[in-house]
């Protein structure tokens, strides 16, 4: 089933971004997959009034205590966000009827790059679906 594309990636730096377009696009398939997970990694707990637990929460890390020097602590903070989104994802999939390439069998922390020209942190994700389709997204945080 087809949902309205809604994450865009740059095609200058490749990052995916949040917007609306003018006109609709639709999306399916593993980039479905990937825009569930940018979608989730964005949202902040609390966000959802029906599951307020819901959000892996990535936005935390603006303005926290964390050494940015320090790229093993970058790493694990991002790390252990990725994994409480993989499993929100995977608890919500559970009631849903989707194709297998919808459906998230795993997440992977494959990079993190500090962009300082840009003033961004540049977070690499695999993002493999249950019939082992894999994508690759790159998610901006500012």
């Amino acid at each position: 089933m087809s949902d309205i594309k809604i994450v865009y990636r740059n095609k200058v730096t490749g990052i995916l971004t949040i917007g609306m377009p003018r006109h609709a696009e639709f999306v399916t398939g593993v980039s479905k997959l990937v825009q569930i997970v940018v979608l989730e990694l964005l949202t902040s707990p609390g966000r959802d009034i029906i599951d307020p637990n819901d959000g892996g929460n990535l936005r935390s890390l603006i303005g926290s205590n964390i050494n940015y020097d320090d790229e093993s602590e970058v790493f694990t903070e991002i790390k252990m966000l990725i994994f409480t989104a993989e499993e929100n994802i995977k608890k919500r999939q559970i009631s849903a009827s989707r194709p297998a390439n919808e459906q998230l069998a795993s997440l992977t922390l494959l990079d993190v790059v500090p962009n300082e020209d840009e003033a961004l942190l540049e977070i690499s994700i695999q993002v493999t679906s249950l019939d082992q389709q894999q994508k690759q997204a790159i998610v901006g945080l500012r």
